[in-house]
């Protein structure tokens, strides 16, 4: 499994935990302009939500959570509709949030996941 990052507060210390509890799992720190389309065409992602008030998984592009997304959502959304890829699975964490919080919530979603 491969998990793209596209924007964290506190990212390198989230990655790093992730990283050392899920060493199986390739966590990829991401921009929005980044080419993703190796990446395959069921992705899975961690990005900042505004819209979110706790870490939650959403199963598609199309949640009412990401009305307001970031650029990274747009880029996935245009990809998408260009048949570029066939879903993407976004992990949203709320904005300013305690590090130590944002690695154990991840952690159980990843483990759903896994």
């Amino acid at each position: 499994m491969r998990i793209l990052v596209f924007r964290l507060d506190e990212e390198d210390a989230v990655l790093a935990s992730l990283r050392k509890t899920f060493p199986s799992i390739g966590f990829r720190k991401c921009r929005a302009d980044e080419d993703i389309e190796d990446e395959g065409r069921r992705l899975i992602v961690i990005d900042t939500i505004h819209s979110v008030n706790r870490t939650m998984l959403l199963e598609s592009l199309d949640s009412g959570y990401l009305h307001d997304a970031s650029h990274a959502v747009s880029m996935l959304r245009i990809l998408k509709n260009l048949s570029s890829i066939d879903s993407v699975k976004v992990i949203a964490v709320p904005e300013n949030y305690d590090a130590h919080r944002i690695v154990k919530e991840i952690s159980s979603i990843i483990r759903e996941l896994s």
